[in-house]
């Protein structure tokens, strides 16, 4: 036996869930280069997901830490550019689905080693998350392959939060983000493959989410309104595949989204008090992002909105009076809110649509009834 001992020296991000979702979007700067060969950082993987196997360890209570590790080497785009979709991608997702299907089907976790097994599989649900998002939208690799075990598994822990209603539980809220993300990559990048999956699976992972929304915030509330985007695209994709016109939504099965769930949507995520959240949030970080500037940054909008006042001006506009300007200073969206308010648009179309498409088949029904009534009165005249 050849002992290898390996001293790794990882990088991890604190566990608090503002953090991960600030480090999301500097992908450029965690990417920027590693020195590690290629050998050796199959070796580290491969010496991770054996350890993982090793039962004495996860007893003493490494499958943590070890899980750490697995989730930093597959949270970089140039370590999971090495990993093969047959050998280190399956070997990983093979390790992630046996720790994540072995704990919903349990009623009662027991803790593992030192750490609580709420923890433990939070860092399994991060792990997860990550390898979809570098796999499936940063090297669009074909995941395609492994869909519906995936997607079965995410549908399978909604259902088991559904039954023990374990919405209040830290580990089952910090982990609802990087499920749904799975989902979400999933289905946004593959839509076509996921209308026949999402008719089997797409039920409860829809009611989790609507229920959960109302009590999420954050990175949490984001993840949510991600995915009911998908989902609608997945319903836009479905409808275009059996030829309806672009935009016009197709049937999921259980999953459909109806006039009835289209309006409780909207209940959800477009209601005035949604709408006044998303712009004060706006509007803080954009004074948040002008105090740190010194002041000294201006908005694009608001310099544009002073070239046209000026040209008001020259023109002799009576909107401006004496050279002064009255309104309100126009400021550009955060990502943030733009997908929410886009998800609210979509959804607001959609409901016009079905509205539109119910008054048209009544007009078209009263107007038959109509010219079958004529047709009688003119049988009647003939006798």
């Amino acid at each position: 036996h050849v002992h290898v001992h390996v001293h790794v020296h990882v990088h991890v991000h604190t566990d608090h869930p503002n953090h991960h979702h600030q480090h999301q979007h500097q992908h450029g700067e965690e990417n920027s280069g590693t020195n590690l060969s290629s050998k050796e950082i199959l070796a580290l993987l491969k010496y991770c997901l054996e350890t993982l196997t090793d039962e004495k360890a996860n007893e003493a209570g490494a499958d943590f830490d070890l899980l750490r590790m697995l989730h930093h080497l597959c949270s970089r785009t140039d370590y999971v550019a090495h990993y093969r979709p047959k050998h280190e991608i399956s070997y990983i997702l093979a390790e992630l689905q046996d720790r994540l299907s072995s704990a919903i089907n349990q009623k009662h976790n027991k803790a593992s080693g030192v750490r609580p097994q709420s923890q433990v599989l939070l860092q399994t649900a991060k792990a997860f998350a990550a390898l979809m998002e570098q796999t499936s939208v940063r090297l669009r690799l074909g995941m395609h392959v492994c869909l519906a075990p995936c997607m079965e598994l995410v549908s399978n822990w909604c259902k088991s939060q559904l039954a023990s209603r374990g919405t209040n539980s830290t580990g089952v809220s910090g982990m609802l983000a990087y499920m749904y993300s799975v989902a979400t990559n999933l289905m946004a990048t593959h839509p076509e493959q996921c209308v026949e999956v999402m008719k089997r699976v797409g039920r409860p992972m829809l009611t989790f989410a609507k229920s959960c929304y109302p009590m999420t915030s954050g990175f949490q509330k984001d993840a949510l309104i991600e995915y009911f985007s998908a989902h609608l695209l997945v319903c836009e994709t479905a409808g275009y595949l059996v030829g309806l016109m672009p935009g016009d939504l197709g049937l999921l099965g259980s999953a459909s989204l109806d006039a009835t769930q289209i309006e409780s949507l909207l209940n959800l995520v477009a209601t005035g008090k949604e709408v006044e959240k998303v712009v004060t949030s706006a509007s803080s970080n954009n004074s948040t992002t002008h105090h740190r500037s010194g002041g000294d940054a201006v908005p694009l909008a608001r310099q544009a909105s002073k070239s046209r006042l000026k040209g008001r001006q020259k023109m002799g506009n009576r909107s401006v009076v004496g050279g002064q300007k009255h309104g309100t200073d126009w400021s550009p969206l955060g990502k943030r809110q733009r997908r929410h308010l886009e998800l609210c648009s979509r959804l607001l179309r959609c409901s016009q649509r079905m509205f539109l498409a119910d008054a048209e088949e009544d007009t078209v029904g009263l107007s038959s009834t109509s010219l079958l009534g004529d047709d009688d009165d003119d049988d009647d005249d003939d006798e």
